[in-house]
């Protein structure tokens, strides 16, 4: 529901997406589809590290964009 709401906000949006909104939304795809993968109950050991590790990161980039915001102009 909440990637719903943000996907309907965002195209309210006049036309203008900036670029590290677009990030934002494939990290967290990427985020998704790490831990989906990790958490699954046939996933062996090294699936489940490799999965946390590529969602931690992909977690740590959303958040450092939420903080920068690279381009923005104040």
């Amino acid at each position: 529901m909440l990637v719903l709401c943000g996907l309907w906000l965002l195209v309210q949006l006049p036309n203008v997406y900036p670029h590290w909104i677009i990030a934002k939304l494939v990290l967290f795809a990427v985020a998704l589809s790490a831990s989906t993968k990790a958490f699954k109950a046939t996933a062996t050991r090294a699936q489940l590290k490799s999965g946390v590790f590529v969602a931690s990161i992909a977690y740590v980039a959303i958040v450092w964009l939420i903080i920068a915001k690279p381009g923005d102009v104040l």
